[in-house]
C-alpha cells in the first residue's frame, strides 16, 4: 500500500510544462540548470517507486517459482532476514506518514496516539534497518536476497543524503548483470545512485548495461530517459535529443510515465537550442 501511496502521490507532483513555462526556463540558464537537477532527483524518486512495485511482485507473485526452485537453507535463511527488515521499515514509515497526516489535522482531531515523525537522521528514524540489509548482503552478495536487500538500503541511504555509503553497497550486488530480475534491479539503482553522487558518465555506462540486455527491456525507456537526462548536465544536447527521442516512442497511451516524461524534456531542450 506505502509503494501505491507513493505512485499517486508522484503523479501529482507531476508538472506539465506549457509552451510559455518551457521558454521561461530556457531563458535562464541558473533555473534551467536547477530545473535538470530536480529532473535527476525526480527520475530517481521514480525508479524507487518503480523497483519498489517489482519487488513487491516478485516476492507476491513471480517469486512462486523462484521459492519452488530454492533448496537452499542459505538463501531462505537470508530471505527470511531480509523480509524482517522489511517489515520494520515499512512499520516506520506508517509512522511517520501518519504523523504527517496527523499535523495536518485541527488539534480536535488529532489521534492521542503517540506517533514518531522523522528527524532527518537515519539511524534515529529507522534504527538498525539498513545495519539489518547490509548483513544480508555481506554474507551473501550474489544471493537474489542480498541484491533487494541492498537496493532497500541504498535507496534510504540516498534519502538521508549518504550517497557515498549507498554506493558501496549496491556495488556489492551488482558486478555482473545477469539474466534475473533482481541482477538488473541491481544495475539499476546502481546507475541511479552514480547519477545522484553526481557520476553520470559512470550512470551512463552502467544504464547502457542494461539497455542492450534484451531481459531486461522492460527497464529500458526509463534507462533511457535517464541518461538523456545525464547527457544534458554533461552538455552533450545532441545526444541528449537522441535518447529523449528514443524513450518518447510509446505505444501506450498513458499522461504519465517515462515516454511522456521524455516529451517534455525533449521540447524543453528543444527550446534552449533555439528550435521552438
Amino acid at each position: 500500500m506505502s509503494q501505491m501511496s507513493d505512485v499517486n502521490n508522484s503523479k501529482k507532483d507531476y508538472v506539465k510544462y506549457s509552451k510559455k513555462e518551457s521558454e521561461v526556463l530556457a531563458k535562464t540558464p541558473d533555473a534551467f540548470s536547477l530545473f535538470l537537477n530536480s529532473a535527476l532527483e525526480f527520475a530517481a524518486k521514480q525508479s524507487q517507486i518503480l523497483i519498489g512495485l517489482l519487488i513487491i511482485a516478485l516476492l507476491a507473485g513471480v517469486a512462486y517459482g523462484f521459492y519452488d526452485s530454492v533448496n537452499n537453507r542459505k538463501e531462505m535463511a537470508l530471505q527470511e532476514k531480509y523480509a524482517a527488515a522489511e517489515k520494520e521499515q515499512i512499520e516506520k514509515e506508517r509512522q511517520f506518514e501518519e504523523s504527517e497526516r496527523q499535523n495536518l489535522l485541527p488539534k480536535e482531531a488529532k489521534s492521542s496516539a503517540n506517533l514518531k515523525a522523522a528527524s532527518g537522521d537515519l539511524e534515529k528514524d529507522y534504527g538498525t534497518v539498513v545495519k539489518q540489509y547490509s548483513e544480508v548482503v555481506s554474507q551473501a552478495p550474489q544471493s537474489r536476497a542480498a541484491r533487494m536487500a541492498a537496493i532497500k538500503a541504498s535507496d534510504l541511504l540516498l534519502r538521508y543524503k549518504q550517497g557515498e555509503e549507498a554506493l558501496k553497497i549496491i556495488s556489492q550486488v551488482s558486478e555482473n548483470l545477469k539474466n534475473d530480475l533482481t541482477s538488473q534491479l541491481a544495475f539499476f539503482q546502481k546507475a541511479n545512485v552514480q547519477a545522484q553522487n553526481g557520476h553520470c558518465s559512470e550512470a551512463v555506462k552502467t544504464w547502457e548495461k542494461i539497455t542492450s540486455t534484451k531481459s531486461a527491456a522492460f527497464l529500458h525507456k526509463e534507462a533511457k530517459l535517464r541518461m538523456g537526462l545525464c547527457y544534458e548536465t554533461m552538455n552533450d544536447k545532441s545526444k541528449a535529443e537522441q535518447l529523449f527521442t528514443e524513450a518518447a516512442k510509446s505505444d501506450e497511451k498513458s499522461e504519465f510515465g517515462p515516454a511522456k516524461d521524455a516529451e517534455k524534456y525533449l521540447r524543453l531542450l528543444r527550446i534552449t537550442q533555439g528550435e521552438g
